[in-house]
């Protein structure tokens, strides 16, 4: 059976509404509007039923240290549920309209059964019970919502989430996809350049009291925040914590000019006396016509705690796209820098210094990021951003009637040397690997994993570095990808073609380009290939290929193990037959682990070639149920790590059915 699923916020991943219209419509667009349809009263029950069967079989032990919980994790797994926080088999939202534009809406979620816990059922509310609705006035129109958990947004760099370029995959399916076929998937995925989205897209989880003024004189709007995010919510920690915000904004025909605050507070002893938080201001705005936007945002941001205490730093960002550079050619320019102190957990950038550092006697540590660890050092997609650095990216879309081509290339580098860390993900295997340990740290047999969700990520060390442990030069970092999406007719017979490629690298100092040889530190390629088509009206056939390189060269580590204060840490030595003890390292060997190349050292450094190879077939029961079967066989193996050397299958069935 399973492992039983680490707890995490619901504020996170809680699995999303999905009601039926009520009298307070959303508008999909940048700008969430309220808008009063109609003045009814009455009450509604939706919801939808959802079976998810996995099994995992490995050729081999998933090699984990001995001190982890998932330690014992077996090789064959067959058991209900995602392995995050299991998705609802039964998830009904019911719907309450007193009248005069406010609904009531609750989620009542009905989890498996096959929790290992005689008589116990869990079943339980999901997302809380939210009260919204609309208030007209002479002056303004208030909207609000109160309690539950909503996901809303404040601008982009204080309170969203990256949109990016959507240069995906469509071979895997998200928990709270709809009951679309792969083919409708694809077809839609040409034509609008993206797939349908649920409310959290590019928003962010709150809970607490929002109210949204709007049809304020002078074409004016508000927005005001106070309750919980993630950031401000940890289970079993009784001090005070909050997290408050809004924003002010002035529309014009051709867009608008606002600000923007939010802040992330904590009390760290348990008279309320010192504080600890984050506190993000910034100013932006919007101008678009016919063929040019312009979207751009500044402001300042700092970090507090009775440990430390960074002066604001600042933060800016400016893009500017083009519909038309020719009939069938558009892109995009956008230049950012982000001081070292501008740091968020909930912006559309990444932090490489993700905790708020609270009094050591309160012992609290407060993280955001959704288990993930910070990011220092990471190669990200393009137009994903971190703060500490400044760059530039450009993006151009070549749309044919049948065929569809991106390219994007993105150059930053550091402001200041922050660290030796370097980070990357995993896109071909990363939601295969992230079930074996979900959410934990430092694991595997070399303890360089973190999962997150739906994710892996590792860390590499530089070890040319000064008497400080910094690299000799501030890094630069470069993002290529490129995207073709192809539509081929046989006989009338659509079969959709999607490629997606990325290359990634660090080296010293600013490049144009991607490094393609040793002179860079790290180096990432992926390669993802689908081919998707309909067999019968009610049937249709995806297949997925993936191919994935990492490499480091010989300025980084070639051994793990913990420093004095604990934390994984890397350097390179030349005797690889010796053990830790010869080495003279401040720290310890990685502690319980006897796997070759742990306490001793690899061949080399990182070399890590990953594979996957899946067919999918999606069923069309009915119009509102269908049924979904992938099935997948992947491979990572690095030559010189080498009980990095994983191989497998995964067979997930979900059944869903709408009401």
């Amino acid at each position: 059976m399973m492992k039983n699923v680490v707890l995490i916020i619901a504020l996170l991943i809680s699995v999303p509404t999905f009601a039926v219209s009520d009298t307070l419509d959303w508008k999909g667009n940048e700008d969430k509007e309220y808008k009063l349809s109609k003045r009814v009263s009455g009450f509604s029950l939706n919801g939808y039923y959802r079976f998810y069967g996995f099994n995992r079989s490995l050729d081999q032990n998933f090699q984990v240290l001995p001190d982890n919980q998932f330690a014992n994790t077996p090789p064959y797994v067959f058991g209900v549920g995602d392995v995050y926080r299991d998705p609802p088999i039964f998830l009904m939202t019911a719907s309450i309209r007193p009248g005069g534009g406010a609904s009531i809406s609750m989620d009542y979620a009905l989890y498996s059964h096959f929790t290992g816990s005689n008589g116990s059922v869990p079943n339980n509310l999901n997302l809380g019970i939210s009260l919204y609705g609309t208030v007209p006035t002479d002056y303004a129109t208030i909207g609000f919502q109160l309690g539950g958990i909503n996901w809303v947004e404040v601008s982009d760099m204080v309170f969203s989430s990256f949109v990016g370029y959507n240069r995906f995959s469509l071979f895997e399916r998200w928990a709270w996809e709809g009951n679309g076929q792969g083919s409708e998937r694809a077809d839609i995925y040409m034509q609008s350049g993206d797939i349908s989205r649920d409310g959290r897209w590019a928003n962010q989880a709150f809970k607490g009291a929002l109210f949204d003024l709007t049809d304020l004189p002078a074409g004016l709007s508000a927005r005001l925040m106070f309750g919980k995010t993630a950031a401000t919510t940890t289970f079993g920690r009784a001090l005070p914590a909050s997290s408050y915000g809004g924003r002010l904004r002035k529309s014009f025909e051709n867009g608008f000019v606002g600000v923007n605050t939010m802040n992330y507070l904590l009390y760290t002893d348990s008279i309320a006396t010192q504080k600890a938080g984050i506190s993000l201001h910034t100013i932006n705005g919007r101008w678009a016509n016919d063929k040019i936007a312009v979207n751009a945002e500044a402001g300042i941001g700092s970090l507090f705690s009775p440990t430390q205490e960074l002066d604001y730093g600042e933060a800016v960002r400016v893009n500017v796209s083009v519909n038309e550079i020719t009939p069938w050619l558009s892109g995009d320019i956008d230049v950012f820098r982000l001081a070292p102190e501008f740091v968020n957990y909930f912006g559309n950038f990444l932090s490489s210094n993700t905790q708020i550092i609270t009094d050591d006697d309160a012992g609290q540590i407060v993280t955001g990021g959704g288990g993930a660890a910070a990011f220092a050092g990471s190669i990200t997609d393009v137009g994903q951003i971190l703060n500490n650095r400044q760059g530039f990216s450009f993006n151009l879309f070549a749309d044919f009637e049948k065929t569809h081509i991106s390219i994007g290339n993105m150059v930053s580098e550091e402001l200041e040397r922050a660290s030796n860390r370097l980070s990357f993900g995993h896109k071909i295997n990363g939601l295969a690997l992230s079930r074996f340990a979900p959410f934990a740290q430092q694991i595997g047999p070399y303890g360089r994993w973190s999962a997150f969700y739906r994710g892996v990520a590792e860390d590499v060390f530089i070890t040319d570095v000064d008497s400080l442990g910094l690299p000799q030069n501030l890094l630069g970092f470069n993002t290529l990808q490129y995207q073709i999406k192809q539509r081929v007719d046989v006989l009338d017979h659509p079969i959709y073609l999607l490629y997606n490629g990325m290359s990634g690298s660090v080296g010293d100092g600013l490049s144009l380009l991607p490094i393609f040889n040793d002179d860079a530190y790290l180096r990432t390629n992926y390669h993802e290939f689908d081919f998707i088509t309909p067999i019968r009206d009610w049937l249709d056939l995806s297949v997925g290929v993936g191919l994935e390189t990492i490499k480091g060269n010989d300025r980084t580590n070639n051994i793990y193990y913990r420093d004095l204060n604990g934390n994984l840490a890397g350097a390179t030595v030349e005797d690889i037959s010796g053990d830790f003890d010869s080495y003279g390292l401040d720290g310890t060997p990685i502690a319980g682990s006897n796997y070759a190349g742990t306490t001793t050292a690899a061949a080399g450094p990182i070399d890590q070639r990953s594979t996957s190879f899946g067919v999918g077939l999606d069923v069309r029961l009915s119009k509102s149920s269908g049924l979904y079967i992938r099935h997948k066989r992947f491979t990572q193996k690095d030559e010189n790590f080498v009980q990095d050397d994983i191989s497998g299958t995964e067979t997930t069935i979900e059944l869903k059915v709408f009401f």
